[in-house]
């Protein structure tokens, strides 16, 4: 309920769509979310990636008694859901063995295409294949943005604006 609050108070404050047609592309997202993958809705981030504003939710789940976070776009115009991504911790054993790089030099290749500060770090999977995701705040621009390194050889692989979040960054 604060989620949906807080949520309902960022709509308000977005004026670049309409306010009636945000909030019922915002429910859809949450409705959907809610009713495909059970846990509980952390955070939520307003992202625009190429030009496409999406919501970006994480969500805290259970799986057979094991705890994970799962991290969901949802498109702000249609409400499709995209980009699961299965997040997890640096000494992830399985993590570990598939990343052929360190997060030293993932860190690196973020910083040394966008500058900044790293002010969050997540490890994860997408399709099975590991990823280091970088929040990098660049205070002159006073913007930031997730870059995503695949961690098998280092390319960057995403690149989001963040317009705003509402609940805390994760770093394990």
């Amino acid at each position: 309920m604060k989620l949906k609050i807080a949520l309902f108070t960022l709509l308000t404050s977005i004026s670049s769509i309409s306010f009636a047609a945000e909030y019922k592309t915002l429910q859809t997202c949450v409705d959907n979310i809610e009713k495909d993958y059970p846990g509980q809705i952390m955070s939520m981030e307003v992202e625009s990636e190429n030009g496409v504003v999406s919501y970006e939710f994480d969500i805290d789940t259970n799986v057979n008694g094991t705890d994970f976070f799962i991290e969901i776009e949802c498109d702000a115009t249609t409400s499709q859901l995209s980009g699961f991504q299965l997040e997890t911790h640096s000494e992830d054993s399985h993590f570990q063995a598939k990343a052929k790089i360190s997060v030293t030099e993932a860190e690196k290749a973020a910083i040394d295409k966008y500058s900044g500060v790293i002010v969050a770090r997540e490890y994860g999977f997408v399709s099975g294949k590991p990823f280091y995701s970088f929040d990098i705040y660049n205070q002159g621009k006073n913007m930031q943005t997730e870059i995503t390194v695949d961690a098998q050889n280092g390319a960057i692989i995403g690149v989001e604006e963040e317009l705003y979040q509402i609940g805390p960054n994760r770093t394990f």
